[in-house]
């Protein structure tokens, strides 16, 4: 139901040089050569490709990470990692080369059983290699990856490119979350999962691989003897059903510090891929878990939950350093994604954030330092979000073209209050990239402009009718407007008992009354009319950094019901027997029961308080609903408001035993208002 209504984009900061960061997917095989190689050894790939786009909105150039997991019968030698161009079952030439069996050499592997990481270029110099990014994004289907060795110098194990369904989610681990408690350990842990799957054309699923990112906090070293994704809710404990593999590893000396472990799921291995689907429909039933010798059933736990999203896009310059630094030439265009969850009052707890900086030098450098500052253009400030990005890493370039990818994740107060700054007031902070001949940074761009004052353009139910205008005390609005939220948010991210009041430094008013929040984003906020706003013409009002809209005004009614629409004409309406939406695929029966999804139902029974979230049990039963199905009474046995949603509404009825035959309107009725008309097939 809340991808009905709660969709976001991410935010854009746009210039003229845009980067953007695409994955691909790849499932490598010796029997995808051509021809087949008869060999026990399989692999993946994940291909990640970094481009940037010129102002025309042309890829220009880039740079393209290969990150390979294999398995051989034994010892290999490896003489090439390429991208070739060639569809299923066709050789074709090799467009994007790591260079490994050239210059660089072989890569040796006595075992046989790892991965390795590469990156290979595609600048403007190199028009082949330009030429399959920029059909690899239009037909990745076109492209293949393929690992050569000493034995099969031809290839011996291939995979097509396919573009993943990605969601990342992210939790709090705590020794209070383990079952039974455990008292005594101070020690604590943030992950980030990013789960992604590939699909054939039949909708079957083809590849999937989960990502493991953790920062943990003990007290002391101490050995870890697991690290699992488990499948059951909160307060229970499951089964193992996504291992990283982590069974005799040892912490830092100190105690605190990350693990990351990307894990290829098996489609043999039942359990995993039944967990990966169910990461992306109920991650809340999932929880991620650390185990130590001291505690072998687990040390620290979280639950999953889908994180925020929001995109920056920002250009480095020499000439933003303070003071400017002379460095002919240098850029780089940059794409940084947040990804946040929230807590009751809908500030951050916890943060992942990513940088993907093309840099395009004039020559040689090394890199010192890729961070977050706080501080407003023309000020130098602290660093508050550190990539862990140091000279020791041997990031460096003899070109001066390339791309530098780094993440991070912070519970810390201070990083904690630049994402909950940076969301709502962009222009604040800043990425800077740091060099061997530049320690201060060598390039630097602000992560956005001030928000401005917002303005509302429009408010109505949050169904999206036109003819639905009215609102209720208790119903869901949609706000609409321009520069109403500097960065995105939803639920999804939060946890609590009552709907936060203010997103991303965004928050409104509907008749002087704070109104609880569902989600925010540039053009729109959905939004929940507080029960004590009083019946007739009320003002919205939206406030952000920029400061307090201009009123508009819309018309508060005891009852305003709306049913959410499905499609063109049909509404949100499901059949009690299957629990699918009613369609043409799936029409309702004489003597169904229905379940309408609405809202504008006003206060219930017993009442609500603003913002409340209502439980599974006892049901809060709205005032007498009446319905009609092709002018025929439906008979309703129950109106409530419904779980986990505020201002949505469940109104449970029955198709008259005579109901007419086809398309039929379907229309609710409470307190005298009357709601919009669906269309509902009935057989």
């Amino acid at each position: 139901m809340r991808l009905l209504i709660l969709g976001l984009v991410s935010v854009v900061s746009l210039f003229a040089q845009r980067a953007e960061t695409h994955y691909f997917r790849a499932v490598m095989l010796p029997s995808n050569e051509v021809p087949a190689v008869d060999i026990n050894a399989s692999g993946g790939a994940l291909i990640v490709a970094h481009v940037m786009r010129n102002a025309a909105g042309e890829v220009a150039s880039g740079s393209v990470d290969f990150i390979i997991s294999y398995n051989m019968p034994g010892a290999a030698s490896f003489t090439g990692l390429h991208i070739h161009r060639g569809v299923r079952g066709e050789n074709g030439p090799v467009v994007i080369n790591t260079g490994i069996g050239g210059a660089a050499g072989n890569v040796e592997d006595a075992t046989g059983r790892a991965g390795m990481r590469r990156q290979a270029q595609a600048p403007p110099t190199n028009a082949a290699a330009l030429s399959a990014l920029r059909d690899m994004l239009d037909n990745p289907a076109g492209f293949y990856v393929n690992l050569h060795t000493t034995v099969n110098p031809g290839g011996v194990i291939r995979g097509q490119l396919m573009v993943p369904e990605m969601t990342t989610l992210m939790t709090l681990m705590s020794p209070r979350n383990e079952v039974p408690v455990i008292d005594g350990l101070n020690a604590s842990g943030i992950s980030a999962i990013r789960a992604m799957r590939t699909f054939d054309d039949a909708g079957n699923l083809t590849s999937g691989m989960v990502i493991f990112e953790t920062m943990y906090q003990f007290p002391a070293a101490t050995g870890f003897t697991g690290f699992h994704i488990h499948t059951a809710p909160a307060g229970v404990n499951g089964p193992v059903s996504i291992n990283t593999g982590l069974a005799n590893a040892q912490s830092t000396e100190s105690g605190t510090g990350m693990l990351m472990y990307p894990v290829e799921i098996a489609l043999t291995n039942q359990a995993a891929v039944s967990a990966l689907n169910g990461l992306f429909t109920d991650p809340a039933g999932y929880y991620v878990n650390l185990h130590t010798p001291a505690n072998p059933g687990g040390a620290i736990r979280g639950q999953l939950r889908k994180a925020d999203r929001n995109v920056y896009q920002v250009n480095l310059l020499p000439s933003n350093e303070v003071p400017a630094v002379q460095l002919e030439g240098g850029s780089a265009p940059s794409e940084v994604v947040i990804n946040t969850i929230r807590g009751e009052d809908g500030s951050i707890i916890a943060g992942r954030f990513e940088y993907n900086v093309n840099y395009r030098f004039p020559g040689a450098a090394e890199f010192t330092g890729l961070h977050i500052h706080n501080g407003e253009a023309g000020v130098n400030g602290p660093v508050t979000l550190n990539s862990g990005l140091a000279l020791a890493d041997g990031e460096a370039t003899e070109s001066g073209f390339g791309n530098i990818s780094r993440f991070g994740l912070t519970v810390s107060e201070a990083g904690l209050a630049t994402l909950n700054s940076l969301l709502a007031s962009p222009e604040k902070h800043y990425l800077n990239l740091h060099t061997r001949a530049n320690p201060g940074g060598a390039v630097r761009a602000q992560m956005g402009a001030a928000i401005g004052r917002p303005a509302v353009g429009e408010a109505l139910s949050a169904i999206l009718n036109p003819g639905q205008r009215n609102a209720a005390p208790g119903g869901m609005v949609s706000i609409f407007g321009a520069r109403l939220a500097a960065a995105n948010g939803d639920i999804q991210s939060w946890q609590g008992s009552r709907l936060p009041t203010s997103l991303n430094g965004t928050s409104a008013t509907i008749g002087g009354r704070a109104a609880p929040l569902l989600m925010v984003s540039e053009g729109q906020i959905n939004a929940v009319v507080p029960h004590e706003t009083a019946e007739g013409m009320q003002p919205v009002v939206v406030r952000n950094a920029g400061g307090d809209s201009a009123g508009f005004n819309m018309m508060i009614a005891r009852f305003a019901p709306a049913i959410w629409l499905f499609g063109e004409n049909g509404g949100q309406i499901l059949r009690g027997d299957n629990l699918n939406f009613v369609s043409a695929e799936n029409p309702a029966r004489r003597g169904d029961t229905l379940y309408v999804w609405c809202t504008g139902l006003g206060q219930t029974t017993p009442p609500l308080e603003t913002g409340q979230v209502v439980a599974e049990s006892p049901a809060r039963r709205s005032e007498a609903v009446t319905a009609t199905i092709g002018g025929s009474a439906a008979t309703v046995s129950s109106s409530i408001a419904a779980a986990g949603i505020p201002g949505v509404y469940i109104v449970t009825l029955q198709v008259p035993a005579n109901a007419a035959v086809g398309m039929q309107p379907l229309q609710l009725r409470i307190g005298g208002a009357a709601s919009n008309t669906v269309m509902v097939p009935v057989q």
